[in-house]
């Protein structure tokens, strides 16, 4: 496992002959690489762009070891695809969710209890899966991905609708009903003003939180992930389950490895 820095920003002919020096080519104009944090350049590349303007954030790559030796694993779609409706937060929230332990605040509290709406038949291209935006715990595949690679674990599906209320034949979404706890010792929190409900920061780096355990091949985390207004849990997997994905090939999902 390794953390990596995502560098972006505009190349002048300085910092283009200063990071050649280190092996990083760049073009002058607005340029960016991944380094990581344990590349012995670090120090040096920190310094040539120090008082820079930067864009960019942190990351963590998993080796093909680290995933393979863990007993669960985060699954996080690779792109979001359109957005719920009706199209404003409100609107969706309303059509979709039972609210009556909503808090507006903090976003957590939020139960669905219908059917998600589309304002069009998602296209898939090459990819069996999807999300959402602004819906980050919930998962959308094709008839055929559902078929080949959840049902034979139980998992089952919900229907998916146009705004107009016809149901999507095209694609459905994954009904994952079970969740677990999670070890979030030293995670950073934010305790909610208005509610008093505790929600964990969605950036962190390195191995994702450990389950305390569960015998299922998908899975919510009990505890809400999130800022501002928005709340979501995590999605897990065991590592049976993830071999399986590895098996069949499922397009459109990466996997982060849970803490040991």
């Amino acid at each position: 496992m390794r953390i990596f820095r995502h560098i972006a920003f505009w190349v002048t002919e300085r910092e283009q002959k200063e990071l050649s020096k280190l092996g990083i080519d760049l073009k002058i104009g607005f340029e960016s690489f991944d380094i990581a944090k344990t590349d012995p350049r670090w120090d040096n590349v920190q310094s040539v762009l120090a008082n820079l303007d930067l864009v960019g954030q942190s990351f963590t790559e998993f080796s093909k070891a680290d995933l393979k030796n863990a007993k669960f694993l985060k699954m996080i779609a690779t792109s979001l695809t359109g957005y719920p409706q009706p199209e404003d937060p409100l609107g969706y929230l309303q059509a979709t969710y039972d609210l009556s332990g909503y808090c507006k605040e903090c976003g957590v509290g939020k139960v669905q209890n219908a059917p998600f709406r589309l304002k069009r038949t998602p296209v898939f291209a090459k990819k069996d899966i999807l999300q959402l935006n602004w819906v980050f715990d919930q998962f959308f595949v094709t008839p055929s991905a559902w078929e080949r690679v959840f049902r034979p674990f139980g998992i089952q599906s919900r229907p998916v609708l146009l705004a107009s209320g016809t149901t999507v034949d095209a694609v459905v979404q994954l009904d994952i009903q079970s969740s677990c706890s999670l070890e979030l010792d030293g995670f950073e929190f934010e305790i909610c003003g208005v509610c008093g409900r505790r929600k964990y920061a969605p950036n962190y780096l390195g191995y994702a939180p450990k389950p305390t355990g569960s015998n299922e091949a998908i899975f919510h985390s009990q505890e809400d992930f999130g800022s501002g207004a928005s709340a979501f849990k995590l999605v897990l997997v065991s590592d049976k389950f993830y071999k399986h994905v590895l098996d069949v090939g499922l397009k459109g999902v990466v996997f982060h490895a849970c803490a040991s």
